[in-house]
């Protein structure tokens, strides 16, 4: 059974001069367990980032420069994409996230240090 999610907020960038080595460290990645929610061939056939992220059901948007500064997921949550962003995080500029909602209203978001990604667990508070 699939878990729905949706992207509420996006501050990520993943330069251009890095891609190479974090498409080789997905690659690498594969092997996991969590893996068994996308198809692992696709991802060691895949010869760009931009491939292996929207094979994970990321869709990246790029700026002027070629870098990736937006995401948009697709599809249901049916594996761990925490795993995912954890491989990409040394990649990923520091200060970055990415804000999520599951279908239940709970919310979460995966924050980058430039070294690795923390999840935090999120709550909406009115005045």
């Amino acid at each position: 059974m699939s878990y729905y999610m949706n992207v509420r907020n996006v501050n990520f960038i993943l330069p251009k001069s890095k891609f190479s080595k974090a498409l080789q460290a997905v690659k690498d990645g594969v092997p996991g367990k969590f893996w068994d929610w996308i198809d692992s061939d696709a991802i060691l056939r895949s010869e760009t980032l931009e491939c292996v992220m929207q094979e994970c059901r990321w869709s990246p948007y790029f700026d002027d420069k070629g870098n990736i500064n937006d995401l948009m997921f697709d599809g249901e949550k049916s594996g761990d994409d925490f795993e995912f962003f954890k491989i990409l995080a040394p990649y990923v500029k520091r200060g970055s996230s990415i804000e999520m909602q599951g279908e239940d209203g709970y919310i979460w978001r995966w924050k980058f240090d430039g070294k690795t990604c923390v999840g935090q667990e999120g709550r909406v508070t009115f005045k």
